[in-house]
């Protein structure tokens, strides 16, 4: 699925939610929510090596809140990360002229988080941290057919990873509004290769039903 069918599906539900809030406060303690942001610190072992690291990826995704008594709530989130990006690779091939290379990078994430609320109301504070699992894809292209190029630059085969991540944010809501918004940094470690990798994500999202 597309960056645009995903776009166009969270916005129907949320919408749908939107015009009948009902439907999400039938069943008590679930919610429904998207969200998009960027990644502003990608540290990948793998591509490190390389000097081919891509510097912010932007981010979309929807999550579902499972649980939320009290202070606890409990939610799953899906995320498509991505970025385009052109890197001058040095290599011998071309009398060690620095050949324009076209990389992407691809992350398909799912997070299962616990969040705590410090202070609830209408302006809350949280903090959270669970457990996050990674589909990477990566692929690149050049201008022209290089022979040999694959002996030179080799990027990481496309895999899965899992790791746990930290957050803390916080969220606005009124008694009146259907929804509640909320901003978070989260740190999540990454094991690759036998590597802790890092990204840093801020975002910001709604959640309509329990947060």
């Amino acid at each position: 699925m597309n960056i645009r069918r995903l776009a166009i599906l969270v916005l129907g539900i949320t919408l749908l939610i939107t015009v009948n809030p009902a439907n999400c406060d039938a069943v008590t303690g679930l919610g429904i929510g998207a969200r998009l942001g960027f990644v502003s610190d990608y540290e990948h072992p793998l591509l490190s090596e390389q000097n081919i690291e891509p510097e912010d990826l932007s981010m979309y995704g929807a999550h579902i809140t499972l649980l939320s008594i009290a202070k606890l709530s409990v939610e799953v989130a899906g995320e498509y990360s991505f970025r385009d990006y052109r890197r001058e690779i040095d290599t011998d091939c071309l009398s060690c002229l620095p050949v324009p290379v076209d990389f992407e990078v691809r992350d398909y994430a799912g997070y299962a988080t616990a969040r705590y609320k410090l202070v609830t109301g209408q302006l809350g504070v949280h903090l959270g941290g669970g457990l996050n699992i990674h589909r990477m894809t990566y692929s690149m292209e050049l201008p022209y057919a290089i022979p040999g190029f694959g002996d030179v630059l080799e990027i990481p085969d496309n895999d899965w990873y899992s790791g746990f991540h930290v957050l803390a944010g916080v969220s606005f809501g009124l008694p009146m509004m259907p929804f509640r918004v909320f901003a978070e940094g989260r740190i999540a470690k990454i094991n690759i290769s036998g590597e802790a990798a890092r990204q840093t994500t801020l975002l910001v999202g709604a959640t309509f039903g329990a947060f």
